[in-house]
């Protein structure tokens, strides 16, 4: 963007940034040094937003997933 000299102020991630589509992970192939690179971003004024929509992936090795279901706090059904 900066070699074309292309504007932006936020830099949105989306479900692709995760390991394995575990929210609050980092896929650390696509992105080794995640804090490297959000403080290089932060230097230049920009932001990051990563999005994280109301779900969590049922897999019992993942923690936020498992202590959520521990604790009663996941929805089983509509009702």
């Amino acid at each position: 963007f900066d070699l074309h000299r292309i504007p932006y102020d936020f830099l949105w991630l989306d479900l692709e940034h995760t390991e394995g589509k575990k929210y609050f992970t980092w896929d650390t192939k696509r992105f080794a040094d995640p804090s490297a690179m959000l403080d290089k971003l932060a230097r230049t004024g920009r932001k990051v937003v990563t999005i994280i929509d109301p779900h969590l992936k049922g897999d019992g090795n993942y923690t936020p997933f498992a202590r959520m279901r521990d604790a009663g706090l996941l929805t089983r059904s509509a009702n």
